[in-house]
């Protein structure tokens, strides 16, 4: 019986690192095939996040596996380089991902962003998604969430008249990689595609003249194509692109 459990003991930590390993290897290959694949139009970008999501999952249980299988190794046993290749792609993988889901946590479950809740900018080309008010269900529980996550996002003001001002905002979306649409007059419209998964978001700009005709009000807005929450993503990107338009 001793010798049983002696045998036992000594293959736990070969089976953990072996568990550790090909959970790390699995959850590699759902985390790149499953966000990959999503934005080459394989499957559903919910497949994707769903095989994200298993992803995530299987590194906790690895890296939990992996250490165990470290603790419990005993030296010249040959299992050091096993258990960390498995721990390796295990971190890979969370570090990946984890901010991802907090970010997906800490932001609220909202896909439009602009800087006048009250009389937001209107897409004159591109066509607003008909299901805008997912996750929210109301427009005034949108204009609550939106004030509670993104108070500082507001409109700007520039020292340089409007045609110049849409020239400019023309030429940063360009340089980011957007897909500008043809418009004319106080306007910019484009496309810009975020990560992986290749998300589509919406983007419009409007410049409007102040009084003396010398200066312009900027407002924009961005608006993600599918999903309920953006993660943070088209407030990062008003920031970002209003900041840069005003120097």
């Amino acid at each position: 019986m001793n010798n049983i459990i002696g045998a036992n003991a000594r293959r736990q930590p070969v089976r953990s690192a072996g568990i550790c390993l090909w959970l790390g290897i699995i959850g590699t290959m759902l985390a790149v095939g499953g966000s990959y694949g999503s934005g080459q139009g394989f499957w559903p970008f919910t497949i994707g996040l769903l095989m994200v999501v298993s992803a995530f999952l299987l590194g906790i249980i690895g890296g939990l596996t992996g250490l165990f299988a470290a603790i419990r190794n005993r030296r010249g046993s040959g299992l050091g380089r096993r258990i960390m290749i498995g721990m390796l792609l295990c971190g890979a993988v969370l570090a990946g991902i984890g901010p991802w889901i907090h970010r997906g946590i800490h932001f609220p479950p909202i896909h439009d962003v602009t800087t006048d809740l009250d009389n937001p900018p209107l897409f004159a080309v591109l066509a607003m998604r008909s299901d805008n008010l997912a996750g929210v269900g109301s427009l005034e529980r949108w204009r609550e969430l939106h004030r509670e996550a993104y108070s500082d996002i507001a409109p700007i003001t520039v020292g340089m008249k409007p045609a110049a001002v849409i020239a400019r905002a023309k030429t940063l979306a360009t340089t980011r990689g957007w897909d500008v649409m043809p418009t004319s007059g106080d306007r910019v419209e484009a496309t810009a595609i975020e990560s992986p998964f290749k998300f589509k978001d919406d983007v419009v700009i409007v410049a409007t003249p102040t009084a003396d005709g010398q200066s312009t009000i900027v407002n924009m807005r961005s608006v993600s194509r599918v999903g309920e929450s953006d993660f943070g993503i088209n407030a990062k990107r008003i920031r970002e692109f209003l900041t840069a338009l005003k120097k």
